[in-house]
């Protein structure tokens, strides 16, 4: 039997979806979404900064550890990881940094991520400590964020509790298939992610079940093209990416 393939549309694979912004100015916005969660007055800045530093320390940088570990000691250690300002030079440093408002600030100036999210439904893919739900929220999207590792899903929901963002936090693997969630979000954004997980494609198949139709997936991840040739290559939970 003869099988008929249909021709794809001519033209580069990968296109930037919308005009390309000053580097500078999406900065700026993305940098204003994280600071609108900041708290109001110095008191309450040390308050939450210090509440979160006794019920989830974890301020160290072992950087031993992320080749060392175990995947048992992996999940029963706990890192912080995004620096986040309080507010009132109350701040807290987190093993990524501020790769968070980074990656955003770039997804904003190419295009891919809209700096303006009001009433668009938003699933954050391993969310670690909730840098990227603070930008995703303060954007004006209604974020549902997923956390695997218990620790950093519990900091991250604690997080958005003392300073009062509305987005959801759930502890569970993004392997987990939500019937519920298929056809639901207009954007799925997953970053630094995709090479700690054993199979890419069963998650990027996942991830692409929620989204609308019309909507976007956005994938940040690590790539490593000079030493094999992948765009992807996995790492396991105890690299540090």
């Amino acid at each position: 039997m003869a099988t008929e393939h249909r021709k794809v549309q001519d033209g580069p694979l990968f296109t930037v979806p919308g005009d390309i912004m000053d580097a500078a100015a999406a900065h700026k916005i993305v940098l204003a979404a994280a600071n609108s969660w900041r708290l109001a007055t110095a008191r309450a800045a040390r308050g939450v900064r210090r509440k979160l530093a006794d019920e989830f320390p974890g301020d160290e940088l072992p950087e031993a550890f992320w080749h060392d570990a175990s995947s048992k000691q992996f999940r029963e250690f706990f890192l912080w990881g995004h620096d986040h300002d309080f507010g009132h030079a109350m701040t807290r440093k987190g093993a990524m940094g501020a790769r968070h408002i980074e990656i955003t600030a770039e997804s904003v100036q190419l295009g891919f991520l809209a700096s303006d999210l009001r009433g668009l439904q938003v699933l954050d893919i391993g969310c670690w400590s909730g840098g990227d739900v603070l930008v995703l929220s303060g954007l004006g999207a209604a974020v549902t964020a997923t956390e695997e590792h218990a620790g950093s899903a519990g900091s991250a929901r604690r997080l958005m509790e003392l300073v009062g963002c509305p987005a959801q936090v759930l502890e569970q693997s993004a392997f987990r298939d939500d019937p519920a969630w298929r056809q639901r979000f207009d954007i799925v954004y997953c970053s630094g992610v995709l090479y700690h997980v054993s199979d890419p494609v069963l998650l990027l198949r996942i991830c692409f079940s929620y989204l609308r139709p019309g909507g976007r997936l956005i994938i940040e991840t690590k790539a490593d093209t000079q030493s094999d040739g992948s765009a992807c290559r996995y790492s396991g939970t105890a690299v540090k990416g």
